[in-house]
């Protein structure tokens, strides 16, 4: 596997044989199955994988918050709920979920751990 550093150098290297790749899977591949087999590998490849040793995905997107996990969240950093969304979030109404106003994530701290500690959100985790 490539270090976590190096995956963005790797991947400019391939980057115009990974456009013709996509291009031909979006015109040839059966979408659901594609997907299937992606969530498959993703799982293999990450089943015991680290994810503090690069906190790539923290780094390069928001952060995504499900509406019932707000309350235990702001009480943890010792906000009212208002004040965490105000603070931090944006509310994506197609999914009744908030995300993070910033990338890199706003709960993401200097030293690579998570503000949420031990209530990061489910999707986070995985």
């Amino acid at each position: 596997m490539i270090a976590p550093r190096k995956v963005k150098f790797e991947a400019k290297k391939k980057e115009n044989e990974n456009i013709e790749f996509r291009t031909f899977l979006k015109c040839n591949a059966d979408e659901k199955e594609l997907d299937e087999q992606f969530k498959k590998l993703h799982e293999e490849l990450f089943a015991k994988y680290d994810c503090s040793r690069c906190r790539n995905c923290c780094k390069m997107y928001c952060g995504s918050i499900p509406e019932e996990d707000l309350e235990k969240d702001a009480e943890y950093l010792g906000l009212t709920k208002e004040e965490l969304i105000n603070s931090y979030l944006i509310k994506k109404e197609s999914e009744n979920t908030y995300v993070t106003k910033h990338h890199p994530c706003d709960f993401l701290e200097e030293d690579g751990n998570c503000k949420l500690g031990e209530y990061k959100p489910e999707n986070c985790r995985k």
